[in-house]
């Protein structure tokens, strides 16, 4: 689980794009948007996305664009596939005269199949770092590897699957800039005692309209949402610190470790004191 906006940190030096491989376990990411273009692409099995308020079911083969500024949920089943998350000045520099390309899978049905394939190599190569426990900058030609597949990735998007327009990249829709504000604040503030009233003020919108478009938009009620978001906050600090399930608790902005408890074996089906003696992985730690 992560956090709501998720800007990835690229380390150009290296390669212009970061890898994300899933290994076969279910996982849920919850709803979040970033400014980082990427490119899913389901290997096997299948995953369910709530894209702007829209749900789409994808199944093994599939690749999907997620744009810049896109308010997104993942449900990944026991699905094998890989994420690609491009650096924004990369991705500019590639398509000069916009401040944020679109991209469509549907914008050149001709050539999907050569993306596809173009895409394979990345995800074999991913595959093989996550199941040897490496990363690109483990060794010093890897990136080189890497950025020979980007590059032909690269020139297929942007030859036949470009969709906008400088006009329409530059713009935010008015329901979405609200989301966008509504999770910022709610990132910024998830440890305080926000109520829907708080941050639907805080995004400009009345109590009852936040309400609507929030569920529509992120699959969840504000309080589910919000929850999801101290869950994931604590999940990290559980497994990768010695703190006391208290300070756990409160570091998250959960009132009590008896509430924090209780969410978490409901999220996770067992206390988290249980969860880091017996459940979590050794790698988790890292």
């Amino acid at each position: 689980m992560g956090l709501l906006c998720m800007d990835e940190y690229l380390d150009e030096r290296i390669s212009p794009v970061k890898l994300i491989y899933w290994p076969d376990e279910a996982t849920q990411i919850p709803a979040h948007w970033h400014t980082n273009m990427e490119l899913n692409f389901i290997a096997s099995g299948a995953m369910t996305l709530l894209e702007n308020g829209r749900e789409l079911r994808m199944e093994a083969g599939a690749v999907h664009f997620m744009n810049s500024g896109v308010v997104h949920r993942m449900e990944v089943g026991d699905s094998l596939g890989l994420t690609l998350v491009f650096s924004n000045k990369f991705i500019r520099e590639l398509c000069p005269g916009t401040t944020a390309p679109h991209f469509d899978w549907n914008a050149c049905p001709q050539q999907q199949e050569a993306l596809r394939e173009a895409v394979l190599p990345m995800y074999r190569l991913s595959q093989e770092l996550y199941l040897n426990g490496q990363k690109i900058e483990d060794d010093p030609y890897t990136y080189l590897l890497v950025n020979s597949y980007l590059y032909r990735i690269a020139y297929l998007m942007v030859r036949y699957f470009r969709a906008d327009t400088p006009e329409e990249s530059s713009q935010v829709s008015g329901t979405n800039y609200h989301i966008q504000q509504a999770v910022d604040y709610i990132e910024k503030h998830f440890k305080e005692d926000l109520s829907a009233a708080d941050v639907a003020a805080k995004a400009g919108l009345s109590r009852e309209h936040f309400s609507r478009i929030f569920r529509e938009y992120t699959g969840v009620t504000f309080k589910r949402f919000l929850t999801s978001l101290r869950l994931a906050v604590a999940y990290r600090l559980l497994v990768g610190t010695e703190l006391s399930t208290m300070d756990i608790a409160l570091s998250a902005g959960f009132p009590d470790s008896q509430n924090f408890s209780r969410h978490f074996k409901q999220h996770y089906g067992c206390p988290p004191a249980e969860y880091r003696r017996t459940c979590a992985q050794p790698s988790a730690r890292k």
